[in-house]
This record gives C-alpha cells, sequence and structure tokens, in this order.
C-alpha cells in the first residue's frame, strides 16, 4: 500500500514545505518518522533535481544504531521480526554549496510518502522544542575529518565527492544538546549559501 506523506502514520520534524505530491526540506536535520506494522517498508523519495553526488541520510530503525546512506527514489528499510517498528531518516548532511535558497533546488530531500503492508498511527512526540540558528558550524560541515584523508589536502575532484561523508548535523554540539536534553531539535543552518549571499 502507498501512503503520502500526510498519512497519520507519518510525522515530519524540522522546517518543510508540504507540498502537493510531496514534502520538502532543505535545511539539515530535518527528518521522517513513520511507523509500520510488519518487517518491512519502503520510503519513497523525488530526486530528479538532486545533484550529484547525493546528499546522505541517517537511518534508524526502532532508536537503535543509525546506518549512512545516500538519498535514493527508494529506500528499504527491514526490522529484524515481525511487530510495530519506527523507522526514522535524518537529513545528515551534503554538498554545503547545492542550491537550497534558489530553484531548482538541487540541495533538498523531497520526501512523497512510504509503501508497506500495514502503516500504523505513530504515537505523539511530545518532547518539548528546541531550534537552532545559525550556519555551517550549526549544520555540521566539515565536522568528520575522517574522510579527509588524515588530514591531507585533497584534489578539488576527490573533495567535491567526499563532502558528502564530512557533513553530519548529527555530530554537533546543538544535536547532542538537543538530545542530552530530551528535546525535539529543529535546524536553521545553511553554510556560506543564506540570505546575505549573493
Amino acid at each position: 500500500m502507498n501512503i503520502p506523506y500526510t498519512h497519520e502514520s507519518i510525522r515530519l520534524t524540522g522546517r518543510w514545505d508540504r507540498g502537493v505530491d510531496c514534502a520538502t526540506a532543505t535545511a539539515t536535520g530535518s527528518y521522517i518518522e513513520f511507523a509500520f506494522r510488519g518487517r518491512m517498508a519502503v520510503a519513497k523519495f523525488n530526486i530528479v533535481s538532486n545533484a550529484q553526488p547525493r546528499l546522505h541520510l541517517w537511518i534508524q530503525i526502532d532508536g537503535g544504531d543509525m546506518i549512512e546512506a545516500n538519498i535514493d527514489s527508494h529506500i528499504r528499510v527491514m526490522a529484524k521480526n515481525d511487530g510495530d517498528h519506527v523507522c526514522r531518516i535524518i537529513y545528515k548532511g551534503g554538498t554545503e554549496l547545492d542550491r537550497r535558497w534558489y530553484q531548482p533546488l538541487t540541495g533538498k530531500v523531497s520526501f512523497v510518502g512510504v509503501q508497506t503492508e500495514c502503516p500504523i498511527e505513530i504515537a505523539p512526540d511530545t518532547r518539548k522544542t528546541i531550534e537552532f540558528v545559525g550556519d555551517s558550524i550549526t549544520e555540521g560541515v566539515l565536522i568528520d575529518t575522517d574522510f579527509n584523508n588524515g588530514g591531507e589536502v585533497l584534489s578539488t575532484a576527490v573533495f567535491d565527492v567526499m563532502r558528502c561523508y564530512q557533513d553530519d548535523v548529527c555530530a554537533t554540539y546543538a544535536w547532542q544538546t538537543a538530545e542530552a536534553l530530551g528535546l525535539r531539535p529543529i535546524f536553521m543552518g545553511y553554510g556560506a549559501v543564506g540570505v546575505t549571499r549573493a
């Protein structure tokens, strides 16, 4: 069964433009949660205008370990066993200079909905909300140097490909503070491409 992003089994957190066919976020840290019964579900995205290399997501089932993945038109998630599950997909990071303010948006998550045999109503999130407004530090730009060849200067071509791995909103003090305090984070961080830039 295909269900739209507006279904009661789905919750969006962050800054989302809720359109007719999909919900679109350009701020890292925005995330999707959906609840389903069974073992498997498929999250569906519109990636027609997304730039290469594609932005990265964190995917988590039932609050467990997070797996990093490139955004794609269909992302299949599978739980270890039957039962009720909640999947969370976080906009982890991407190439900072992708277009997130001006059309066509090339650095965005456009979430269409979920395909699953048995969607279930998602439990309410009763945590208080905290909002972080900032720039590249807030969205975790270049926070992970493990993919920067140990600090060695990389060629421009290699650096551009590796950027998706180096940016991680979940590794920032902002995200970690919200997690430690049990708060629901919302982010507004656009490094080098915000409204004050040409």
